[in-house]
């Protein structure tokens, strides 16, 4: 459906030109800001638009727009330190709507950047890779005039490119476990799983005293009780968790509209818990935690379950479980194992990645980040065999 600008009135040129690259690879090159294809002629331009213009845009287009991409996401942006909203930009190809993406300001140790989670958001039919470079190089002009001290941008593309760079921190995936839920009972949730999924949510219902609920109402006297579980879980699988706060603030920012929280309990104590979030048609599985116990009876399979029925219930679509290993994600099979027996193929997705504003500055500051994972290293294989002279 062609798209009226008119519809939202204020919007404001952010960078782009129309421009005529004929249909060469050269000009294509040169330009940058348009492109063409089949002889044709395509104009592209970035526009800032206000909250309100953006959901508009979202709404009268019908996209499905990720939870951290949507301006209820600036909310609990607000609450953590060192973290800001930047701008809603519009991607428009020939005067249509082709992207949304949402920036978050994000200030690092000597450095800022700004992060669009889940983002851009296509309109649409797939980008090409074509389409994703022009999109990024414009971009990156856009924000290179705005605000120089800008070292990169992190997004999320299908394709590779070479003006892209493996994240300097974090962990992302280009896989995952997708349950379609859209329309269907319990009993049809389960029988769409792997033979193991569905033996082993079947024997967890019926481990006596093991059940769930959602208890997104009570998260705010709940979770003090439950934290616990989220520290012991990173114990036990060696990860860093977030401070107690910030599942807190993420529940109460984005508030029952967006988020979900829900419980396993052995004879009414708590053992596991799932927080998700979620739009209208998708839901994710965001953060989890299990105790000893939790992991002894195997309860996590009936939380995951009940997490997918409740969303089934409210109408959601699909539940995705967030992240499972692939060539480009090894360390993620631990989980990956665990959630492809919900589901009989993984579902590829975007991945993120750093895309450099200041190239200079950004080559320098990985070469620095690397030297300081180096010297970690070294001191933590020296500590190590310390000890090991100290027990023997």
């Amino acid at each position: 459906m062609p798209f009226d600008s008119a519809d939202v009135g204020g919007m404001r040129r952010f960078c782009g030109e129309v421009s005529d690259v004929g249909g060469s690879k050269r000009d294509v090159e040169k330009y940058g800001d348009a492109f063409g294809y089949n002889d044709d002629m395509h104009t592209s331009e970035f526009i800032t638009v206000s909250n309100a213009e953006y959901e508009t845009i979202a709404s009268t287009l019908d996209v499905d727009v990720p939870v951290e991409q949507r301006c209820i996401w600036d909310a609990f942006d607000a609450e953590l330190p060192g973290r800001a909203p930047w701008g809603r930009l519009v991607w428009m190809v020939d005067e249509q709507p082709r992207a949304l993406i949402s920036l978050t300001h994000f200030q690092g140790r000597g450095f800022v950047y700004l992060w669009a989670k889940k983002g851009p958001v296509w309109i649409g039919e797939s980008p090409t890779p074509e389409e994703e470079r022009i999109f990024r190089t414009q971009l990156v002009a856009g924000i290179r005039a705005r605000d120089s001290r800008i070292a990169f941008v992190r997004l999320h593309a299908l394709h590779e490119g070479s003006d892209m760079h493996e994240l300097l921190q974090s962990v992302t995936y280009d896989y995952t476990a997708i349950v379609d839920v859209a329309n269907k009972t319990g009993e049809e949730i389960i029988a769409s799983f792997r033979k193991r999924g569905r033996k082993n949510v079947r024997q967890r219902m019926r481990v006596e005293g093991l059940r769930c609920s959602d208890e997104t109402e009570n998260a705010s006297t709940l979770f003090p009780e439950i934290y616990p579980i989220m520290e012991e879980t990173g114990e036990h699988s060696h990860f860093g968790v977030n401070e107690q706060a910030v599942y807190e603030k993420m529940l109460s920012a984005l508030g029952p509209e967006y988020s979900r929280l829900f419980v396993a309990w052995f004879n009414d104590e708590p053992i596991a818990w799932t927080l998700a979030i979620h739009t209208p048609k998708s839901a994710y599985l965001y953060y989890g935690a299990a105790s000893a116990k939790a992991r002894e009876l195997g309860a996590t399979d009936l939380l995951d379950y009940f997490a997918m029925l409740t969303y089934a219930q409210m109408g959601v679509q699909t539940v995705d479980m967030m992240g499972v290993d692939s060539p480009r994600a090894p360390q993620l099979a631990g989980v990956g194992g665990y959630k492809r027996k919900f589901v009989h193929e993984d579902t590829p997705v975007a991945p993120a990645w750093d895309v450099p504003v200041r190239p200079a500055f950004y080559k320098a500051l990985k070469f620095a980040l690397h030297a300081k994972r180096a010297t970690s290293g070294a001191l933590r294989k020296i500590a190590q065999r310390a000890r090991k002279r100290n027990r023997s």
